[in-house]
């Protein structure tokens, strides 16, 4: 059983830019960088989050055919937690706010406040695995999202 930190895949430490400085390791397998294609059973919402979140994904390297069950994942839970934030927007217009009467009588949370919450620390986990977190952002630069050539070369010639 390994314990501490799971090991950051290599994609991630060359866009954070390797700040330890430690060996990148050999061997480890690189599946080329593609769409894997989003699966028809995923809902409307999710198959837009698809759309919108896989190109860049493909684009820094990070999505290849093998991730596609945790990426449908991930947009599954997106779709779940906006219908859930869209159910609690709906009770907290009325005057019980997220609160409703169980068959007891007494109040108790929406259980779609929950199922937003659930879906929520769901796309965290989600997020720290493909680095879309925003801490892990800060940290990343993608190679050959920007201009490659030196400004002084262009400028000298070389």
């Amino acid at each position: 059983m390994t314990r501490g930190r799971k090991p950051k895949p290599t994609n991630l430490r060359i866009l954070h830019g390797n700040p330890g400085r430690r060996p990148l390791k050999a061997g480890e397998p690189k599946p080329v960088a593609e769409d894997p294609g989003c699966p028809e059973h995923l809902d409307a919402r999710a198959q837009a989050e698809w759309q919108r979140l896989v190109p860049q994904l493909v684009r820094l390297g990070l999505a290849t055919s093998l991730d596609r069950a945790i990426l449908a994942a991930y947009c599954s839970t997106w779709s779940l937690w906006v219908h859930a934030r869209e159910q609690l927007d709906l009770e907290l217009a009325d005057d019980m706010g997220p609160f409703t009467i169980a068959e007891s009588g007494y109040k108790q949370a929406s259980p779609w406040f929950n199922i937003e919450r659930q879906a929520a620390r769901e796309m965290r986990a989600f997020a720290v695995e493909f680095g879309l977190s925003p801490s892990s952002r800060t940290r990343t630069t993608a190679a050959g999202t920007e201009d490659s050539e030196d400004p002084a070369e262009r400028l000298l010639g070389g």
